[in-house]
């Protein structure tokens, strides 16, 4: 029970470890594409700045985890807090990022006007890198429900996810080699134990054969005892 409890663990944390690189790997191409990784229709982002703070019981806190649906576009009524790629002032000009704020107005045909709670003007206005209506191309998800009691771990993620993600991989990589190092260790000990069964058993075999050759020697002497008697 003891083996199978152990061999059952290695494989959960073998695959675990998969498919968190697998993951990792995943949310880096959808970061470099600016896009959101979805899993089973979910996906998270966490929330870097204020600028959706506010009375409502959707806006966001700077550090909440929202939690975001992939809601279809054509659904989208003003009110909804979205996921969308905008654009942001840099030393390079205007580069791409995903934001997430409030449809104020507009429609699916036309496109949608957005707005952070906490921001006195939209983002289709008042900045040199100003975002165009957000149309199905831009639109990424909606916010669906938000965590808030993570606010400090989600704070360490932001303030240092350049760092957290390699030291994560690192401690997967760790946790792979002692698993491995397990692994090894429990097929040598089980391979050592077949010997010393397979040794035991031809220790017993090689008596009971000389048991039996024994016998039969006593067997004859009895016989040529019994002739000679006669």
């Amino acid at each position: 029970m003891k083996k199978v409890l152990t061999i059952i663990i290695s494989i959960i944390a073998g695959l675990f470890f998969i498919l968190s690189i697998g993951i990792m790997f995943m949310a880096t191409i959808a970061q470099k594409n600016n896009n959101l990784l979805y899993i089973l229709d979910t996906s998270f982002s966490l929330i870097p700045s204020d600028s959706m703070v506010g009375n409502n019981s959707d806006s966001l806190d700077q550090y909440d985890l929202a939690i975001i649906e992939k809601k279809p576009y054509e659904d989208l009524v003003p009110g909804d807090v979205i996921v969308f790629k905008s654009l942001r002032t840099s030393t390079n000009g205007c580069i791409q990022i995903l934001k997430i704020h409030r449809i104020v107005s507009g429609n699916p045909i036309d496109g949608f006007i957005t707005k952070g709670d906490n921001n006195q003007v939209s983002d289709q206005q008042g900045s040199t890198c100003t975002d165009p209506y957000i149309t199905e191309d831009l639109y990424q998800g909606t916010l669906s429900s938000k965590i808030t009691f993570l606010k400090p771990i989600v704070k360490i993620l932001v303030e240092s996810r350049n760092v957290i993600f390699p030291v994560v991989i690192v401690i997967l990589l760790i946790i792979l080699v002692f698993e491995v190092i397990h692994l090894f260790k429990e097929w040598n000990l089980e391979k050592e134990k077949k010997l010393l069964e397979e040794q035991e058993q031809f220790k017993k075999d090689l008596e009971e054969k000389r048991k039996q050759e024994y016998e039969k020697i006593l067997e004859e002497e009895k016989e040529k005892l019994k002739q000679s008697n006669q």
